[in-house]
């Protein structure tokens, strides 16, 4: 029964890391009122959260009721997705500053939304769809050492 909350867990996670993504990528314009910031940042706060579920239930499926941490760690499938996962999480502390300095002020206020921010964004979202392949490749023991 374990396994199954879990997992369900990790998956509903997943699903919320990303639709957080896709929606602060959608909404962001070239401008911006101050106003609209602060809701893309309770989205990343919101991202940020679902990260931290995904990653906790993830390693807990790992070593405590999946198959054993022997059968993930003896896999190089495992360490990819991991590096890619906390990779994801180090360039997303670029736009979470962003967001927390720039909602600050006035609401009305108009503030430019640099391009590195998007290219960040979309970054994320292209390594986070690159990690179901390694958990393909995880859970039916490819890429062994």
């Amino acid at each position: 029964m374990s396994f199954i909350i879990f997992k369900t867990m990790h998956l509903l996670a997943v699903l919320i890391l990303f639709a957080c993504l896709s929606i602060e990528l959608a909404s962001l314009k070239n401008l911006m009122q101050r106003k609209a910031l602060k809701r893309i940042a309770y989205v990343d706060a919101l991202y940020g959260i679902s990260a931290v579920i995904v990653l906790a239930s993830g390693l807990y499926l790992a070593l405590k009721v999946g198959k054993g941490a022997d059968f993930y760690f003896g896999n190089l499938a495992i360490y990819i997705k991991l590096g890619v996962f906390v990779f994801v999480g180090l360039i997303s502390i670029i736009p979470t500053i962003f967001f927390i300095k720039q909602s600050k002020g006035e609401g009305e206020q108009e503030v430019e939304i640099p391009q590195n921010i998007k290219r960040i964004i979309i970054s994320e979202l292209i390594l986070i769809l690159c990690l179901p392949a390694f958990g393909v490749l995880l859970a039916n023991n490819i890429l062994l050492f």
